[in-house]
This record gives structure tokens, sequence and C-alpha cells, in this order.
């Protein structure tokens, strides 16, 4: 396998699902870097139980940008205009743009962050929140959230796991991982090829860093966001 790049550029492999692998990719390579696009994951829709709760939500939370479609498809009302929308982050508030829906981020993508915003911080006890997500993940948001109000969530899409399209020839030094389950894949691709664990991991939060280290990954970054600028500044840090 040929582990070598130009001088400057890094061999990266990005495991994102779609459509972010692309979005991703396509800043990488206008970088100058050599990119893999072979997604880890593939993304199924899957279709969410009938709200239990009658009434019009005052909040909508959307974990992922992979929890849109399947809401517009399925759930979505005309009174939820009135209700105030969150979005993890800056790709899924984009997917909500594209039906005419505004939302909201938290200063950083995670739970966390969502948490600590006005609006959420501000629910009472009858209030009705929606959390809109993936099968598994985590579950810190609605835990917190049923401690103070209402709460409906909907499971809109699972995560499955996907092989490359081909070997994989060229050893990366970088990999753009996007979940959990996604990391998870990626190691038993790597096993597959006999790659070793020494490439650099950017993971999106601490909770996959964590399994990063369990598995035996030794450099691993953190990006909270995947804009152009922050993948420049954590590819700095490689």
């Amino acid at each position: 396998m040929n582990g070598t790049s130009q001088q400057g550029s890094r061999v990266i492999w990005v495991s994102y699902s779609q459509p972010a692998a692309e979005r991703i990719s396509a800043d990488l390579s206008a970088l100058g870097h050599h990119v893999i696009c072979e997604p880890a994951t593939s993304i199924r829709q899957l279709i969410p139980q009938a709200p239990v709760m009658g009434d019009t939500p005052k909040v909508l939370i959307f974990l992922s940008q992979h929890a849109v479609s399947g809401y517009v498809e399925y759930l979505r009302k005309p009174s939820h205009d009135a209700a105030q929308m969150i979005a993890i982050g800056s790709a899924t508030a984009s997917a909500l743009a594209r039906y005419g829906i505004v939302a909201r981020t938290p200063d950083d993508s995670s739970s966390e962050a969502i948490l600590k915003t006005d609006v959420v911080k501000g629910l009472q006890t009858d209030d009705l929140a929606w959390v809109l997500s993936g099968e598994g993940g985590r579950d810190l948001v609605e835990n917190e959230l049923g401690k103070s109000c209402r709460l409906e969530r909907f499971v809109l899409y699972r995560r499955e796991r996907r092989w490359p399209s081909c070997a994989m020839e060229t050893l990366p030094e970088v990999i753009w991982v996007g979940s959990v389950q996604g990391l998870q894949q990626v190691c038993e691709i790597l096993n597959h090829f006999k790659i070793p664990l020494q490439a650099t991991v950017v993971v999106p939060s601490q909770r996959v860093a964590n399994a990063a280290s369990e598995l035996g990954f030794d450099s691993i970054l953190i990006s909270l966001n995947n804009d152009a600028d922050s993948i420049r500044s954590v590819l700095r840090k490689t």
C-alpha cells in the first residue's frame, strides 16, 4: 500500500455518511489534500411512530440532518410554524432551510450546548418538546428534557455499516469520523485490509474521542464543526 502524499498535503479518508462526506471531501480537496471519500455507514430512513400527545410542541430539536426529511414527510404540520426550531449544527440548519424552516443553532454542535440554550432552559413543566434523531446515539437531550417538560422522541433514521466500493490501496494519514457507529466500522475496515491504527482520527465530540481511544487510536482530534474554517484549523494540529 502506498502511504505517501505530496509535500504539504495529506491522504485523508472521509468516512462520514452522505451528504456530509461529499461536502467535507470537497473542502479538503480544495485545500490540496488527497481525499478518499468512502462512507463507513449509510443512512436508512425510518417511518416514525405517530405522536402520542396531540398538542403542538413548543420546541422541536433536530439532533441530525438525517432526521429532517423524515420529519417533513411524516410529522410536519402547519401549526409547527409557531414553534421554536433548534438544529444541533449548521448542516442540520441548512437541511431545514431547504424546506423553508428557520432553526437556531447552539454555540457548538453538541447536546450539552443545546441544553444551555435559552429556549430549552426556559421550558416549563407543561410545555411539550419534540426530539428528532436517529436510532442509537446519545440520550442526553432526551433524558435531561424529560426532567423539566413533556417530551416525545421520534426515531427517523438508522445508521447501517457500509464497506468501501473498492480496496483501500492508499494508507490514510487522517480519518474524518462522524459517529461511534462509523468509528467502529472504520476499525473493521482497517482490520480487514490489515491497516494499523496509526492515522489521526478527527471526531465530532468528546464521546466519539473516548470511543476512539478505547479502540486503540493514539492521535485523536475533536472538530465540533466541519465548516471550511474548522477543517483548516484542525488540520494545522495534525
